[in-house]
């Protein structure tokens, strides 16, 4: 088990009955940049997860909270991986308690996962569910007027700390993508993550200090705060008028009465979790899209290796032109792509990094640059 870019391993000891925690409460939200987070307590506590990475590598983020976890308000800290700044753990810290430690079930991969295992789960403020999901009943006739106002409106949100804050011009364009793809699980640490279109010229950073902009695949990005590890973007080399905002870090009040159901879906259903697979999914009258578009030919196996990369390949080859309304899912489309090779190919780097190291080669500060250098530009660039 392990981050995006495998810097950070782990091995977790699960049980049959110890429930995992999903946190629908706002901190958890914006924190993880999901609908909401799903923790899974290590058997026997922290100390018996097996844990391979550098402690420079693992990075606490600042001081939050979890409504959840902590009702009295005791703080939290979501530690991520300081090289792709996927969420890979949850601390809590109460006054006069020991102090516990949670794993974000999105590191957990499909590969390696005891196919047998079925956790069951356990949902904490549930009072407070995501604005966006599920989503509401579809709007009478006459009341697509709201949705009208709300695209021309002014949106704004940030990550969990508040170094980097938006503003998007325009609002949202309307409908929303619940992407339960292997990278947006790693980089959420949950169940999937939803993306929302806003127009690139209409999108305003009030605060950018913690921006960073990190390459996911030879055709997208994403921008993270660097502070606290929120993924709030991301950005298609073929899409350049267009940004996706994850939908969890924007302010109250952007979906008022929540999404309509005929404005979302579910896409990459094929590549969920097997701990959160479609059949356990509960009815919520989206539809659910195997690949990144209806009719994609995608097959269940795993969101890494040879398989995906060539039955997506395929799927591009016999893909019908593309109109305005098909250019993002071509973006997607050509993300997934490369997002297991890219994802190889930095997990090499590091390997090969490592093995100079033992030889006496390079030192741990050479390696961190190395590893920077590959998979981080600054914000902007």
């Amino acid at each position: 088990r392990s981050c995006w870019c495998g810097a950070v391993q782990l091995v977790v000891p699960v049980a049959p009955g110890v429930p995992w925690q999903i946190c629908h409460c706002p901190h958890c939200r914006r924190g993880h940049a999901a609908a909401w987070a799903v923790l899974v307590p290590p058997v026997g506590g922290a100390r018996r997860v097996d844990c391979s990475s550098r402690a420079s590598v693992l990075r606490p983020g600042p001081e939050s909270w979890c409504l959840g976890l902590c009702p009295d308000g005791a703080p939290v800290r979501r530690s991520f991986c300081a090289l792709c700044f996927a969420t890979v753990s949850v601390s809590v810290a109460a006054p006069g308690r020991p102090r516990v430690t949670l794993i974000a079930a999105g590191v957990l991969h499909n590969r390696g996962f005891p196919r047998p295992f079925v956790p069951s789960f356990v949902e904490l403020y549930s009072e407070r569910r995501a604005p966006f999901y599920p989503p509401a009943a579809c709007p009478a006739p006459g009341e697509g007027d709201a949705a009208k106002r709300l695209r021309g409106a002014v949106v704004s949100g940030g990550c969990s700390c508040g170094a980097c804050r938006f503003e998007a011009k325009g609002g949202w364009q309307g409908s929303l993508q619940h992407c339960h793809c292997g990278i947006c699980r790693q980089f959420s640490g949950a169940a999937f993550q939803t993306w929302a279109a806003v127009r690139a010229k209409g999108l305003v950073w009030s605060a950018e200090g913690g921006l960073r902009r990190l390459r996911t695949s030879a055709h997208a990005s994403r921008q993270v705060c660097a502070e606290c590890g929120t993924a709030l973007t991301m950005v298609y080399d073929g899409q350049r008028g267009t940004v996706w905002l994850a939908a969890a870090v924007f302010d109250r009040g952007v979906f008022p009465g929540g999404v309509p159901v005929d404005r979302a879906q579910h896409i990459c259903v094929a590549y969920a979790s097997l701990w959160h697979p479609a059949q356990r999914w509960s009815p919520d009258g989206l539809p659910r899209i195997r690949g990144v578009f209806e009719g994609d030919r995608v097959p269940q196996f795993e969101e890494t290796g040879e398989g995906q990369s060539a039955d997506i390949r395929k799927s591009l080859a016999h893909a019908h032109e593309p109109t305005d309304d098909d250019e993002l899912q071509e973006a997607i489309r050509r993300s997934m792509q490369d997002a297991a090779g890219d994802g190889a190919e930095l997990q090499m780097a590091l390997t090969a990094s490592s093995s100079e190291r033992q030889r006496g080669g390079d030192s741990d500060d050479e390696e961190l640059r190395r590893g920077l250098a590959l998979s981080l530009a600054e914000g902007g660039g």
